[in-house]
């Protein structure tokens, strides 16, 4: 059987919080924009380049960190490319800081995809949480999921979703051109790898089952 991984934020490499917000004109100070994005990038008046207005200087050396959709480098990105993924909408990303563009040597894609969910809610085994997310104990894509793409975006309804779903593939491909600032965990590990980051104890807000009537 095919292995599957999520890509997750590394924050051994990057900084835990780019405070930031994106908009199609770089601000500063920093305020709210008048879009909604990631989804805004979808939309036909959507400029073909948008911002990053970073509140904080930060680190802008990864090539991958999912941020309000997912930012690339150029670079991973052209990789990316060449496996085969479900619609998507891509902007060219400029990260700012007080008004002006940061000094980086890499150039950044921004990356929205479009909703679809993959998962076989059959036979996955998810638990219900009480702010209405699943906690996934072992989840199965649909047979079209794993045949039709190398890559695709796991699901809001998981408390790990919206996240990327790559195969070996395509890890593989990754590895082999050391591209940073991000991890790729083994889809089976990947909730407990999102618990230890975020601190996140699922006992505590999984749904109580009522005890059943003999």
């Amino acid at each position: 059987m095919n292995t599957l991984y999520l890509l997750m934020n590394d924050y051994n490499e990057t900084e835990r919080v780019l405070k930031g917000v994106f908009d199609i004109t770089e601000t500063s100070p920093v305020k709210a924009s008048d879009y909604d994005f990631p989804y805004y990038i979808k939309s036909e008046n959507c400029p073909e380049s948008v911002f990053f207005n970073l509140e904080e200087d930060g680190d802008v050396s990864f090539d991958y960190r999912k941020e309000q959709g997912h930012v690339f480098s150029s670079a991973l990105w052209e990789v990316f490319s060449l496996f085969r993924m479900p619609e998507r909408y891509i902007k060219n990303l400029s990260i700012s800081f007080r008004g002006e563009s940061l000094s980086t040597d890499k150039r950044y894609k921004y990356v929205f995809f479009a909703p679809h969910d993959f998962i076989n809610y059959k036979e996955s085994v998810l638990l219900d949480v009480t702010r209405g997310s699943l906690v996934p104990n072992k989840i199965i894509f649909n047979e079209s999921s794993m045949n039709d793409y190398d890559i695709f975006q796991l699901s809001s309804k998981i408390v790990i979703g919206l996240r990327l779903v790559i195969n070996e593939k395509v890890k593989l491909y990754i590895e082999r051109n050391g591209f940073k600032g991000f991890k790729i965990i083994p889809l089976e590990h990947a909730f407990a790898e999102y618990c230890n980051d975020y601190h996140f104890n699922p006992h505590r807000v999984l749904k109580k089952t009522k005890a059943k009537l003999p």
